[in-house]
Parts: C-alpha cells; structure tokens; sequence
C-alpha cells in the first residue's frame, strides 16, 4: 500500500506497528527515558556502552517485525551536542529547526510564489501553508528565522 508519507491512516498503522517496539524497549530492556513519534524514536542514557548494546537490541528487534533501523540516522552522542528529532535540533539550552527544514520551507515558499503569481492557489491557500510552517517553527527557538523568512515574502499576482 503505497500512502502519503503523513497520511493519517500510515501515522496509524505505524503506531500499531510500532507498539511492540515501546513494549520491547520499556519492559524488556528497560530503558526508561525513550520517546517515539510515528517512527521516529530516541533513546537517552548517560552510559554510551549501554546506548550501543540497545542499539543492536533494537536493531534484532526490528528485523523480527520486518523492519530495518535507519543507519545513516542511527547515533550515539551526547545530548549538549544537540539532536535532530522531529525537524529540530534538541539540546538542553535551545530547540532549533535543522538546516533541512530550512531549506524545505524556503524552497517551498518560492513554489508558492510561482504557484499564486501564475493563479494556481489563492490567498487562502498560501495563508494556510504560511499559517501551518510558523506554528510549526514556532515550537522551537525561531522568532528571528520567522520573521526572516517572512519578511522576504512577496506575493504578487501574475509576476514572479
């Protein structure tokens, strides 16, 4: 079944999917501080080796539910390092969004400049995009980057 990455009915099925997974770590290995967002999850520990041995856990684990852990994703570092989670970067002074986020918005701003210039989606539209990217940002450490990016819109009709 192939469905939009952010279709409700895959956020769903993920958590179902998924559920063992919180179990498995929660009750088995016992790891306490662990978060997941549809799939998506982190896992804290102050010992590095422990860290490393639930890595390879997890990763056993998810081959049995026919699923692969994301290498290229799959880190050990300190938390002042800062992590990427969610679109952010989390670290115990700041949440910032990462550098790809950044670039998505921006690239998509400039798809919705084109897009209203040629009159291919009104106002309404472009206001609910706009609208859902600052309450998005706006979770993190990010007045300044807003109103940047906010700044440098313009939205003309008919022009690019």
């Amino acid at each position: 079944m192939n469905e939009p990455c952010w279709n409700l009915t895959s956020q769903f099925f993920a958590n179902v999917h998924l559920d063992a997974l919180d179990h498995y770590v929660k009750e088995r290995l016992r790891l306490r501080r662990y978060l997941r967002y549809v799939d998506d999850f982190c896992v804290f520990h102050d010992d590095r080796e422990l860290l490393q041995d639930a890595r390879c856990a997890i990763r056993e684990f998810l081959l049995s539910l026919r699923l692969r852990l994301n290498e290229r994703n799959s880190r050990i570092r300190q938390a002042k390092e800062g992590i990427e989670f969610l679109g952010f970067v989390v670290s115990p002074h700041y949440l910032r969004l990462n550098q790809t986020s950044v670039r998505r918005q921006r690239r998509r701003l400039r798809t919705l400049q084109s897009e209203y210039a040629a009159g291919a989606i009104g106002w309404p539209g472009v206001a609910a995009s706009l609208q859902a990217w600052d309450a998005h940002a706006a979770f993190g450490t990010t007045r300044r980057l807003r109103e940047g990016v906010f700044e440098s819109a313009l939205f003309t009709k008919g022009s690019r």
